[in-house]
């Protein structure tokens, strides 16, 4: 059974690159990386890569670009995987949890994901002003199939980053807790249960 989607993905790239720089950009991606399968959905996903290895796009910005739109597409595309099993909660060395096909979390160092939904709503030559600005975001596809972004802060960002990278839990909160006060602490030891409650309701985890 095919995936019923509730919303159509937007390429931000184009708005934010300006659509002659991002002809040519697409072009030179294209000749290096060709469409090999009948269906377009995953034609980008080596675009982050790309821009990042190539010296004439390799550019901060266009790579968070770059990943940003793949978010999106990921999120509106990827199947989901199977929930956590008890096995995989009970692994030797700890707990592992891994998010979702659909679930990438971004870190942004120019006010990119609030340009992004402005370009939704406006018109085809709208350059977007960008301004920097450090922010950290997930984004996911939701229950009723649609494509959500969600604020994080600093600490749920390198949390939810290490599960990404495949850390065990213990590891992974390890990691967000590192550099914080003894105060921070405990309010991180009581937020933690409450966040994988509301993460899990949301689906964000597979095994």
């Amino acid at each position: 059974m095919r995936w019923r989607r509730a919303s159509k993905p937007t390429c931000f790239r184009a708005h934010a690159l300006t659509y002659p720089v991002f002809n040519r950009l697409a072009s030179a991606y294209l000749t290096r990386h060709p469409s090999r399968a009948p269906y377009l959905d995953a034609l980008g996903d080596r675009l982050p890569d790309f821009v990042r290895a190539d010296t004439r796009w390799n550019d901060p910005r266009t790579a968070q670009i770059a990943r940003l739109d793949q978010a999106f597409n990921r999120a509106f595309h990827a199947p989901a995987a199977p929930p956590p099993r008890t096995e995989t909660l009970a692994a030797a060395g700890g707990p592992r949890l891994r998010l979702q096909p659909h679930v990438t979390v971004l870190e942004e160092d120019w006010n990119l994901m609030t340009r992004r939904g402005l370009c939704l709503d406006a018109e085809e030559d709208f350059v977007p002003r960008f301004v920097k600005r450090k922010g950290y975001w997930v984004v996911y596809r939701n229950v009723e199939g649609g494509v959500a972004p969600q604020r994080l802060d600093r600490v749920r960002f390198r949390l939810l980053g290490a599960l990404s990278e495949g850390e065990a839990l213990e590891a992974a909160c390890a990691r967000a807790a590192e550099g914080l006060a003894p105060p921070a602490l405990d309010r991180l030891a009581k937020q933690l249960p409450r966040w994988f409650a509301e993460w899990t309701t949301l689906g964000w985890f597979t095994q």
